[in-house]
């Protein structure tokens, strides 16, 4: 945001908050400031308004809905900035519920759009399944396997056998990890 910009967004905030304090918006516009301000340095008063931002995300749609995890990883990128990494990695620890749920939302929607044969978006919604969880836990998680296993019967329905093979090896490498190290 430009110099000359930041009194026109500080006034448009202010609108917002007269017009409809609890409109999401509003979180919208707060995390906007805040980053400006941590960009600018401003580092107390981009904390208040991440926390403002928060606080009225949190209060529509709960601590670990995907709103509130934007706001979170704004915040940890302001804390890496300013070297606070133990407070950025415990606020990036905050977001992997939010991606968690939407993973598992985005499953639940590959496995309609797979049952209705709409192929492609099944394949492009199973991925970011699949890259949500990793964020969330790592590339050895046992929940990715429920995710691996529905790609592959959309690479197999298809008769996509290299995609096929590729994730059966994946998904088969990642059985055998958690086969070790549950101790069997």
């Amino acid at each position: 945001m430009h110099e000359r910009a930041l009194p026109l967004h500080r006034r448009a905030l202010a609108l917002r908050e007269a017009l409809d304090p609890p409109a999401p918006e509003l979180a919208v516009h707060l995390n906007e400031l805040a980053l400006w301000h941590a960009n600018q340095g401003e580092f107390d008063a981009a904390a208040a308004l991440f926390a403002r931002a928060r606080a009225l995300l949190e209060r529509q749609h709960g601590a670990a809905s995907l709103e509130v995890a934007r706001v979170l990883l704004s915040q940890a990128a302001a804390n890496e900035a300013q070297a606070r990494y133990g407070q950025a990695e415990a606020l990036y620890d905050g977001t992997a519920a939010a991606r968690l749920d939407e993973a598992q939302a985005l499953n639940n929607l590959a496995g309609l759009h797979y049952r209705r044969r709409r192929f492609a978006e099944a394949e492009t919604q199973y991925l970011r399944a699949l890259a949500l969880h990793e964020q969330a836990h790592g590339a050895d998680s046992p929940g990715l396997l429920p995710v691996l296993e529905n790609l592959l019967a959309l690479y197999r329905s298809q008769r996509r056998d290299a995609d096929a093979r590729a994730v059966a090896r994946r998904a088969e490498a990642l059985r055998e990890r958690l086969h070790a190290e549950s101790g069997g």
